[in-house]
């Protein structure tokens, strides 16, 4: 229960025996929790300043147990990486988002001219490869918050993934022959567009088939 100074109280009154209490305060109103009330209601009866805690006849709400995760376990991540190596488009995708925790709809709209893969160790302060985030598929190209735009590092095992998903997208455009847009973007399908999110989802739960995983 918080502490009331004297400071805080502009005015307190109790004209007779009964409740009719006025407190005014300066600091803005607080409502405390059930407990809080009810053990400041306990206080006050202990005290003779009320008749009876009107709090001890509430009861408070219990709550209702969740849903269960459906989180990947560390031996379910380790498995989808494995699975994820053989995959010429959805490899990178996938070690990517599990190792940097990127949004799917920020890998999505990940360029390559955001990417550095080779950073710089021997600059003062050692620079290691990382990506900037700095856009996303979200309505106007906007990250989900302002504090969403930021540069990640890149662990050894998403580099490698790049640097060999970036020679798979050289090679594309020979495959694809006229119906190859250069978008720029790191992940595409294999004509340049941008990734639909049906497409991510779908691929993606082809892979973790692969792996065993079941739920997600």
């Amino acid at each position: 229960m918080l502490a009331l100074k004297p400071s805080k109280v502009v005015r307190l009154t109790a004209p007779d025996s009964t409740l009719r209490v006025s407190l005014t305060c300066r600091a803005p109103p607080v409502l405390p929790s059930p407990r809080c009330r009810c053990g400041s209601s306990r206080h006050a009866e202990a005290n003779d300043l009320v008749g009876r805690n009107v709090a001890a006849f509430v009861k408070p709400p219990q709550g209702k147990t969740g849903r269960p995760s459906g989180a990947m376990t560390t031996a379910d991540a380790a498995a989808l990486l494995a699975a994820a190596k053989d995959h010429p488009r959805l490899g990178a995708y996938v070690i990517l988002s599990l190792t940097t925790g990127i949004r799917t709809e920020e890998a999505r709209a990940l360029r390559w001219d955001h990417v550095d893969l080779d950073g710089d160790p021997d600059a003062r302060t050692p620079v290691p490869p990382h990506i900037a985030v700095w856009r996303s598929v979200r309505l106007h190209g906007d990250t989900k918050t302002e504090r969403s735009r930021r540069t990640l590092a890149l662990p050894q095992s998403a580099v490698t993934a790049l640097r060999e998903h970036r020679k798979w997208q050289a090679e594309a455009p020979l495959a694809a022959g006229p119906l190859w847009q250069d978008t720029g973007l790191v992940f595409t399908p294999s004509v340049g567009t941008p990734l639909d999110a049906s497409h991510v989802r779908r691929d993606f739960r082809a892979k973790c088939s692969k792996a065993g995983i079941e739920g997600l």
